[in-house]
């Protein structure tokens, strides 16, 4: 069996580190950073391909992306104004349910 994926190049964190924070940072530091997030990489990918092929399908598709990464890394915290621009790039017909949930969750909660 193969070693683990090489997806992320130790150059690249170092020179990120260095343009970003503008800090020198060690190759051990770098290395095991880079371990660490391409078993991430490695990971995701392997539950994505899992999920594609739970669906039967012979791709991979950003929904199975999405729940990979979630399982694996966690949920991203939207600000309300991501949130609001994300449910706006739905479909008319989505957002009539996206608004009848929230009637829903407002009544549930009554407010």
């Amino acid at each position: 069996m193969p070693g683990q994926p090489d997806f992320i190049k130790d150059s690249m964190i170092k020179k990120y580190i260095r343009d970003t924070e503008k800090l020198r940072s060690s190759s051990k530091v770098v290395a095991t950073i880079n371990k660490q997030l391409n078993a991430i990489i490695q990971k995701v990918i392997t539950e994505a391909a899992a999920i594609a092929r739970e669906s039967g399908k012979k791709t991979i598709l950003q929904d199975d992306i999405v729940k990979a990464l979630e399982k694996h890394v966690g949920r991203e915290t939207l600000t309300w104004q991501q949130t609001l621009a994300q449910v706006l790039r739905q479909p008319a017909v989505n957002l009539r349910d996206i608004a009848n949930g929230i009637d829903e969750e407002l009544r549930r909660l009554k407010l």
